[in-house]
């Protein structure tokens, strides 16, 4: 939800949103995680990727503290984005 907030801060419209998370965890018990990818998914007309990454790093280091959490574990979060057009969902 941050990343849609900083975006709506920045006058940008997104359409529809959506995440995806992947995790890797460890083979033996406990099965702690390690390593997390996030997949974050926009769709709309017109949203600029600098505003999209700049939205992203700001959740992802300033102001999601489950993102904190899990970085301060030492679990590596990995994240990527993709804009699909409103015309091409």
């Amino acid at each position: 939800m941050d990343v849609l907030s900083i975006l709506n801060k920045m006058r940008v419209k997104v359409a529809d949103f959506k995440m995806n998370l992947f995790v890797n965890r460890a083979e033996q018990h406990p099965k702690i995680p390690t390593e997390v990818l996030i997949e974050y998914l926009f769709v709309g007309d017109d949203i600029p990727d600098d505003k999209v990454e700049k939205a992203i790093k700001l959740s992802q280091d300033k102001y999601c503290s489950v993102s904190a959490v899990v970085k301060k574990a030492g679990i590596p979060i990995n994240w990527y984005y993709k804009i699909v057009s409103e015309a091409d969902e």
